[in-house]
């Protein structure tokens, strides 16, 4: 039993001291041993955490850790000195996200501005970001349902920082900047592997199982797991699953291209359809707020045929961003974000009338419709058409929600409103309703109206049984001024003469049993004179 765990013990120190050698920098330190020196006493005296040990031993490729001998040099790593501990701040939240800190009790929510300290866990909820920047510029990321232990945070000499840092799950992204002409160390531990890093940009992900996927975006990477390691450079990525080394480096996917974007989406909701990538077997899409993609609002994964559908969403300006994923699992290098111009409102407003495919015993049509809030005003057509190339009718109220039109012909007629702003903005159409006009009972042919000394007659055709008639008098041709309008039974009508002189109009329309109004007759006149007996 104590072999087996010695032999793991040493394939562990063999295997961390490749890593690091990939990332040593010029700010290690060499100690002369001198006599009574032992590799433990020289660990208690220059690092930070003394058990670091084995790294020390395999870095200087020690095959008995416990001889060392007076005049032989060994190379400390710097980021293993002691040193003074650094801090992170909390630059973004959005959502949940929480802290337990290394002195025990629960998780307390952050705030934005809020220090975060060497030993302390950070962690997100669902639909929701964080990012934590050090003191040395470099910013760690944290999308949603993501927990992280910062292990380690030490600065020395104000120069050199050291982070170490433990994925439990889900994906993060580094960005690591250089401090002072030096890079950084930086190391990312998950379940499966050992990432390290010197001035690059990379995303981690681990899925909580066995898996880690590591993809590199600028830079290099070293990374490691089980008995081997493997070099990432810009534009690579590799898979590492518990107790294996990870798989070869393969190069990321490029990202799809956007079909046929539009410059101004007007409608809900907003369609998104992109080209293939060979190799993709999905698409990550997101749609953020900001340049970086910090503030997204709308994250999916979708199949590369398929059409994306996003609602609902404010109007205002936003950025899509989409990455392409192989069958690895591994994410793409992402587009750069295209900016996406959403003005929905205001919407076309509710048509309470006419309703959609109903037949209408009328020609004189109603229209009704409710009020939106940001509308200044609405233009509706009518045509007896789909497509709206042969309008008969097309009108613009101010607030207005309500329209009755003129006499229609009997047939079928297509409606749509619009809404628009009080700066021009002119919104969508309505969904297009269609309604049909029944044929009215016929307009009764009328005779010319006969003139007595104190009384006017007219007789019209009498349509029969159950037909009463509507009968209007006015002193225009339009009849915009109506000066009588009554209902008869009979298919003729007598009333006084007008005192008025001057021309004088008059009609008639048939009413059906049913309450059917049919078309006015054509007007007839007659004339009133001055000095009539």
């Amino acid at each position: 039993m104590r072999t087996q765990l010695f032999r793991r013990v040493a394939v562990t120190v063999i295997f961390l001291g490749s890593l690091i050698s990939l990332v040593r920098g010029a700010e290690d330190v060499e100690v002369l041993v001198t006599e009574g020196d032992t590799l433990i006493h020289i660990s208690e005296k220059y690092l930070d955490e003394p058990s670091d040990w084995p790294q020390v031993a395999a870095i200087n490729q020690l095959d008995n850790p416990h001889w060392i001998f007076p005049g032989q040099k060994l190379v400390i790593p710097a980021e293993l000195l002691s040193g003074i501990p650094s801090e992170g701040k909390i630059t973004f939240i959005k959502g949940t996200a929480e802290l337990r800190t290394n002195e025990g009790g629960g998780w307390v929510p952050l705030r934005i501005a809020e220090f975060v300290r060497q030993g302390s866990i950070v962690r997100t909820g669902s639909d929701s970001a964080l990012e934590v920047t050090f003191e040395n510029g470099g910013t760690l990321f944290l999308k949603s349902d993501t927990t992280v232990g910062l292990e380690k945070l030490r600065k020395r000499g104000g120069e050199y920082f050291f982070q170490e840092l433990f994925l439990e799950s889900g994906r993060l992204f580094s960005r690591i900047k250089k401090a002072l002409g030096r890079d950084p160390g930086y190391r990312i531990r998950t379940p499966a592997t050992i990432a390290a890093a010197r001035g690059t940009e990379f995303r981690v992900s681990h899925d909580g199982k066995s898996k880690t996927r590591l993809e590199v975006l600028k830079g290099r990477v070293a990374a490691g797991g089980g008995r081997r390691g493997v070099q990432l450079n810009e534009g690579e990525g590799t898979v590492v699953e518990v107790g294996k080394g990870p798989a070869t480096a393969v190069k990321l996917l490029p990202p799809p291209t956007l079909i046929n974007p539009e410059s101004l989406y007007r409608k809900m909701p907003l369609e998104f359809r992109f080209d293939r990538v060979a190799g993709a077997v999905a698409y990550r899409v997101m749609l953020g707020t900001d340049l970086e993609l910090k503030d997204v609002v709308f994250e999916r994964l979708i199949r590369p045929h398929e059409l994306l559908a996003v609602q609902p969403l404010h109007d205002g300006g936003y950025h899509l961003q989409v990455q392409s994923i192989d069958s690895l699992g591994l994410e793409g290098v992402p587009s750069e974000p295209h900016t996406v111009r959403v003005r929905t409102n205001p919407v076309p407003p509710f048509v309470q009338l006419p309703l959609g495919g109903a037949e209408y015993k009328t020609v004189t049509m109603e229209f009704a419709w409710l009020q939106v809030e940001d509308a200044a005003k609405y233009q509706m057509e009518i045509a007896q058409d789909p497509d709206f190339l042969k309008v008969v009718d097309e009108r613009e109220f101010t607030r207005k929600t309500g329209y009755k039109t003129k006499s229609l012909h009997p047939g079928t007629y297509y409606f749509r409103i619009r809404s628009v702003a009080a700066d021009n903005h002119v919104g969508i159409w309505s969904d297009v309703i269609r309604f049909s006009l029944l044929e009215p009972p016929p307009a009764p042919p009328a005779d010319p109206p006969r003139k007595g000394r104190k009384e006017i007659s007219i007789r019209w055709k009498d349509l029969g049984e159950g037909y009463t008639y509507h009968f209007q008098m006015a002193q225009d041709r339009d009849f915009q001024e109506v000066l009588m309008d009554t209902r008869v039974e009979r298919s003729q009508h007598t009333f006084p003469k007008p005192r008025k002189p001057g021309a004088y109009f008059v009609r008639v329309s048939a009413v059906g049993a049913d309450g059917f109004e049919g078309h006015f007759s054509s007007p007839q006149s007659f004339q009133v004179g001055c000095f009539e007996w």
